[in-house]
């Protein structure tokens, strides 16, 4: 069989079969990560000091152990606990027992989610942290809730702090998706290896396999280049309120898509300069009201008392 008519017939059939597989893990890995990402983020941020404790063990746990181990625990783990149910409470523990045998994809799926989550809970905490008090305060003084401080002022600035951290997660997710093949998915490394084995070919496999994950990766950078630049805000290094409303760069031309942040960033300043002219009137009434207090307590000492 010549190289083409191997490529043709053999490789890029099967190689696109597995192409499938592999995003199907992926889309779902990566959704369920950055939600796990952001809630635990929030809440060893935000949370009470035992669901801190609780959301830090997790974070320690799945960082520090390397993913194929958590991989096999998922496959190979768990059904232990479902024989061990079944041996010691008998057959009627067998509803319970079933949740415990997962499938290769529900396996892959759940320890890439697991594990990224843990990754992008650190991304996610440090943009937290980094959002100046400043913001809680004037939040604050104009009457906003916690909630409503969070979700309307927090969480935008910190989403465009997170964003690359994130975005790098999610490329490494694609890479690592090829360790499913461990527990027997047909994913794109798992096809190129039978491929390979089966006729012999391994370079050319391996390099097609390449190829397809190089251009996974491509448009996944591609995508979170495209989502950063409508998140951002011209002029603003994304460290704080203040924010400037041209371009970065001076003489710079600003792109189709820039409108909207602009205006954005036009009315971060305008409300910047609001409350700041608010805080000064609030100071300037506070001194004059000590300004007259001091006049009353000093005329009430100039003045004689009247003798009885």
């Amino acid at each position: 069989m010549g190289t083409l008519e191997f490529y043709r017939t053999v490789l890029f059939p099967a190689l696109n079969q597995g192409l499938k597989v592999s995003v199907a893990i992926i889309v779902p890995s990566a959704l369920l990560g950055v939600t796990i990402g952001v809630l635990v983020g929030a809440g060893r941020t935000l949370g009470w000091r035992w669901l801190t404790r609780i959301l830090d063990a997790y974070v320690a746990v799945f960082r520090g152990t390397p993913l194929v181990v958590q991989l096999m625990m998922w496959f190979y783990g768990l059904p232990t606990i479902s024989m061990f149910l079944e041996s010691r409470f008998g057959p009627g523990v067998r509803p319970l027992s079933d949740l415990f045998r997962l499938s290769p994809y529900v396996a892959s799926v759940a320890a890439f989610a697991m594990c990224s989550g843990a990754y992008q809970s650190e991304y996610i905490r440090g943009a937290l942290l980094s959002v100046r008090r400043g913001q809680f305060l004037a939040a604050q003084a104009l009457g906003f809730t916690r909630a409503q401080t969070f979700w309307r002022i927090t969480a935008p600035a910190a989403a465009r702090r997170a964003l690359p951290g994130c975005g790098n997660e999610i490329i490494y997710l694609i890479k690592y998706s090829s360790l499913a093949m461990i527990v027997t998915m047909s994913e794109l490394t798992g096809t190129a290896k039978a491929i390979a084995s089966l006729y012999f070919r391994h370079l050319e496999c391996y390099l097609a396999t390449a190829c397809y994950y190089l251009a996974l990766v491509t448009l996944a950078t591609w995508l979170l280049s495209f989502a950063e630049r409508r998140l951002a805000i011209p002029g603003d290094p994304g460290l704080g309120w203040g924010a400037g409303t041209g371009p970065a760069i001076k003489g710079a031309s600003q792109g189709p898509g820039e409108g909207r942040s602009q205006g954005h960033g036009k009315a971060l300043g305008n409300f910047h300069w609001r409350l700041c002219l608010w805080r000064l009137r609030e100071r300037r009434q506070t001194w004059q009201e000590r300004r007259r207090a001091w006049t009353t307590r000093r005329r009430a000492w100039t003045v004689p008392q009247s003798r009885t």
